[in-house]
């Protein structure tokens, strides 16, 4: 299924775009690129570069959690300093959804696999503990949810991991986890249609295994084919930090606003805004001094 397609939407409550009392809640879930590395924030585009107080967030990173609060580009769960996708994310589902009111709840941990941490359960096996927590955070978001629109619409489910699982057995099994980790997610929102967009991993960020890449990647692509309402973005143009040797497949600032827009656009609702800032060919962008003094403490959660 081609990730731009248009399809019609059925969701668990009408996604009417008529109604004054919605709510559109999406999820941004994964692992480190989902967490977002993005800490070179003085290369931000400037319409980005703002606080955003009608879409509130509620989010858990790293282990990090803040009840809701208006999106920006450091959220009071992250690090402080450093943002994620979620914020390009958030501006451009507002202008694709416009007049709606939308919402975001967000739980990532860096170093986390499918295989282990994300697993949906099954009869052999109890779901995996970032699953638990991933439905923990959106309930704990539903409780305490501070906007009073009478319907809460899942609106759509953005996920960006599989890095984690370019190793053999985890591999070869990653598409057959995906589908079952989709088809339970949507269970338990209650929302069976919700559309799944998927982020696929970069294609050359482990040139040391390929064939665990290809697996995984492959993996994503076929959740997308076979699920109904499944779409896929590809990552590999997305630009990565500067030295790559570093951080071989974590996306810049620049690479995660490109995350962002390719997540909003591959909804097939809606009027989809031109991608920006997406390109790989964007000149290199050198660590600040900020990033420098993270580098420990990234490079030991990968």
């Amino acid at each position: 299924m081609n990730h731009l397609s248009t399809a019609i939407i059925g969701l668990i409550i009408s996604f009417d775009l008529s109604s004054a009392s919605e709510r559109l809640v999406f999820v941004l879930s994964g692992q480190s690129n989902a967490v977002g590395i993005g800490c070179d924030r003085e290369n931000l585009p400037a319409e980005l570069n703002d606080t955003f107080p009608n879409i509130p967030i509620h989010a858990t990173i790293n282990g990090k959690s803040a009840p809701w609060e208006s999106l920006r580009p450091a959220l009071t769960a992250g690090d402080g300093w450093c943002m994620g996708s979620e914020l390009s994310l958030g501006f451009e589902l507002q202008k694709k959804f416009p007049g709606k009111a939308i919402a975001i709840v967000k739980y990532a941990y860096s170093a986390k696999t499918m295989y282990f941490d994300y697993h949906a359960a099954s009869a052999t096996q109890a779901a995996g503990p970032d699953y638990g927590n991933l439905i923990a955070e959106w309930n704990s978001a539903m409780s305490s949810k501070t906007f009073t629109e009478d319907t809460i619409t899942p609106a759509g489910f953005f996920w960006m991991q599989g890095e984690g699982d370019c190793y053999n057995p985890y591999a070869s099994v990653y598409g057959e986890n995906l589908k079952a980790f989709i088809a339970s997610v949507r269970t338990d929102l209650h929302a069976p249609n919700m559309p799944f967009v998927i982020g696929m991993i970069d294609s050359i960020g482990f040139p040391q295994i390929p064939s665990e890449i290809n697996n995984v990647r492959n993996g994503q692509r076929d959740a997308a084919t076979s699920l109904a309402n499944v779409y896929t973005v590809e990552t590999s143009d997305l630009a990565i930090h500067d030295p790559p040797s570093l951080f071989p497949y974590h996306f810049s600032v620049l690479g995660l606003v490109g995350l962002g827009q390719g997540f909003a656009a591959a909804l097939p609702s809606g009027v989809p805004s031109p991608l920006k800032w997406n390109s790989r060919a964007t000149p290199s962008l050198m660590y600040p001094t900020r990033l420098v003094d993270l580098l420990g403490r990234a490079k030991s959660s990968l």
